[in-house]
């Protein structure tokens, strides 16, 4: 049998590359707005499937919020993941970026159900993108 291409994949799929998905995880995490948007803007002009692309980010945001919080959970995911995505998803967790993991989850979540709600495919991820990037109102 011949081996299929990642590369031929992600073409068929129109599915993002891991580059993308990281790229775009951690200018959200950094709340670096203009760099989260030119991610969303290569995706579109790359013809990446938002949905597909909105699915990956909640996926590996979940991944390194389980991997930060649980030593099991963790273990499973490094003896299951190749060595450089689980070190991404460990070094994600190091440091204090996911202290609003739970805020850009949700905010992937309503921007996942919003995408058959626009015309603009990339809308609703922008949209989550500049929600994110307000101030928290203080109580």
């Amino acid at each position: 049998g011949s081996e299929i291409e990642i590369s031929h994949v992600r073409a068929v799929t129109n599915a993002p590359s891991r580059e993308l998905v990281s790229d775009l995880l951690l200018a959200i995490l950094s709340k670096k707005i203009p760099e989260a948007l030119d991610a969303v803007a290569r995706a579109e002009s790359e013809s990446v499937d938002i949905a597909i692309f909105i699915k990956l980010l909640l996926r590996e945001l979940r991944r390194a919020m389980l991997i930060k919080y649980s030593k099991v959970l963790a273990k499973k995911f490094e003896d299951e993941l190749p060595a450089e995505e689980f070190k991404f998803l460990s070094d994600l967790g190091a440091g204090n970026l996911l202290g609003g993991a739970s805020a850009v989850l949700l905010a992937l979540l309503d921007a996942g159900s919003n995408l058959s709600k626009s015309d603009i495919p990339t809308l609703p991820l922008e949209l989550a993108i500049l929600k994110l990037s307000l101030p928290t109102p203080q109580k």
